[in-house]
């Protein structure tokens, strides 16, 4: 019972700031930012509140019936995979947003990305249609999680190159007009976004912790609980990291 009120509460923290955050994605997509990051953003965050008000159902009806079981578990799992996946084309897109003349990372990005789009939709038709994750389902959602933790790979290294590479080539420039700040300012932002990229490795190794814990070990609610409560979390810090505005800043820097 005490492990309920917990997941309720960490669920009611998820619920307001995933619609603090769509409300401000929206007022970004409108007033004219990055509009393939903002919607991405919306995305996100729209789609992380709907799967935290599906939830509330499971904490309100005692006997719920499996029929209605069944479809907010299809909702739950249409709308995470949203979730998933914008957060990883989002990832992806900032590559293109600091180095636009690589055109190698434009073809690595739409394969990373149809690749974890494929095993996705194959996970969610096995789901629905064999109505529980077997060993084909589970064996499907490892290897999202994978393509996930190696989306996050590579573009923490992206960063690192763009990173030095800036460095080495603005730092002549910044130095001669004064305006070192600049430089400091975009290095802040790529550090922003390594945060971000970290705070999703850690959260994609989470998940798959939980799918190994839920399928493989006969835990206590206690470990599953924990579980639940960094992934709630870190869920919330991501909201925030993706949303918070760093496009425009970037427009001063150059």
């Amino acid at each position: 019972m005490e492990e309920i009120k917990y997941d309720s509460l960490f669920i009611g923290f998820v619920f307001m700031v995933s619609f603090h955050n769509s409300a401000k994605s929206i007022l970004f997509y409108r007033s004219g930012r990055d509009k393939s990051l903002s919607l991405l953003k919306i995305i996100f965050n729209v789609s992380s509140l709907i799967c935290s008000i599906s939830s509330i159902p499971f904490f309100l009806i005692i006997n719920m019936s499996l029929e209605v079981y069944k479809r907010i578990n299809y909702v739950q799992l249409i709308f995470n995979s949203f979730m998933m996946q914008s957060l990883a084309a989002y990832i992806l897109l900032l590559i293109s947003k600091y180095e636009k003349k690589n055109k190698s990372d434009m073809w690595i990005n739409v394969a990373l990305l149809v690749t974890r789009a494929v095993f996705n939709v194959a996970y969610i038709f096995s789901e629905i249609f064999h109505h529980n994750v077997g060993i084909e389902g589970l064996y499907l959602m490892n290897l999202t999680i994978i393509i996930d933790i190696v989306i996050d790979a590579y573009v923490m290294v992206r960063f690192i190159q763009i990173l030095e590479q800036n460095n080495r080539q603005y730092y002549h420039f910044y130095y001669n007009y004064n305006n070192n700040n600049s430089l400091k300012i975009f290095n802040l932002i790529i550090y922003w976004n390594v945060l971000t990229i970290l705070i999703s490795l850690f959260y994609h190794s989470i998940i798959g912790i939980s799918i190994f814990t839920n399928f493989n070990i006969n835990n206590t609610s206690i470990k599953l609980s924990k579980l639940s409560f960094i992934i709630y979390l870190i869920q919330i810090s991501l909201s925030y990291l993706v949303t918070i505005d760093t496009e425009i800043k970037l427009k001063r820097v150059f």
